[in-house]
């Protein structure tokens, strides 16, 4: 579970780079850093991110059909999971823009 979580991070953070451009991911990142709300991400000052995180998650095999209250609750919580540690790796941004 934890390679899934990285890899839904990881093209998460490829998909905001792609969607925002490189200027606007950059100041995104900075923003993110200088936020004391964790449950923030400054992202969304930029796009609607959660269309970004949804790609992500079914390019890695998990298509927002959530049939049950477990399924759902599978989801999220994968998907919170991959959205926190993006943030917590700064969004990949030293691998990404070199």
């Amino acid at each position: 579970m934890k390679e899934t979580i990285e890899k839904i991070a990881m093209d998460f953070s490829k998909g905001l780079l792609s969607d925002m451009g490189a200027g606007a991911f950059m100041q995104m990142v900075e923003l993110n850093k200088l936020e004391i709300n964790t449950g923030i991400c400054r992202s969304h000052d930029y796009i609607d991110s959660n269309i970004t995180m949804l790609e992500a998650m079914e390019a890695n095999g998990y298509p927002f059909e959530i049939e049950s209250p477990e399924d759902k609750d599978k989801y999220f919580t994968l998907s919170n999971n991959a959205w926190n540690l993006a943030k917590k790796q700064n969004f990949y941004i030293s691998d990404l823009l070199k």
